[in-house]
């Protein structure tokens, strides 16, 4: 997709929103490898996410999604923008909801360290703001102090 505008992400409370618009072109490669130019569809979509988090992970689930299509440039002839729209809102509801859904229900990691860890973490929506929660967990792998004799620390400051 080639953005026409610049991507507009919205967050209000209990909501995170992304609106996005381009243009989509399609082509069909023949046995020969070759591209040829089928269509251009210009697409207004909006998304809104639910985030939570549990366990260090965010979470997210896609809710009213909306993709608006209308073909402007074909090569291939006259396509039906209402058929096109159908199987658009059908590919939403049928695939790409449930794969996003899918991998939102497994979350994605909350940034971390060896010695620092997320501990009863939460996330908030507020208007224009993504609030995080937690307890920060201190765990270093070694408290060993190490013995550097006083004459080797002034080698190392003269090096």
């Amino acid at each position: 997709m080639l953005s026409t505008k610049p991507p507009v992400t919205n967050i209000t409370v209990g909501a995170l929103g992304v609106r996005a618009e381009g243009n989509i072109t399609l082509f069909a490669r023949k046995s020969d490898k070759s591209l040829h130019y089928l269509f251009t569809i210009y697409a207004k979509a909006s998304i809104k996410v639910n985030l939570s988090m549990a366990n260090e992970m965010i979470h997210g689930k896609l809710y009213d999604t909306k993709i608006q299509t209308k073909v402007t440039n074909s090569a291939i002839g006259t396509i039906n923008d209402r058929a096109l729209q159908f199987l658009v809102d059908s590919a939403i509801i049928t695939t790409i909801e449930p794969m996003i859904n899918g991998l939102g229900t497994k979350g994605f990691p909350m940034p971390s360290t060896n010695d620092l860890q997320f501990q009863q973490s939460g996330i908030k929506l507020l208007s224009n703001t993504i609030l995080i929660e937690t307890d920060l967990k201190y765990a270093p792998k070694s408290t060993v102090l190490k013995f550097v004799p006083m004459n080797e620390r002034y080698l190392a400051i003269e090096i």
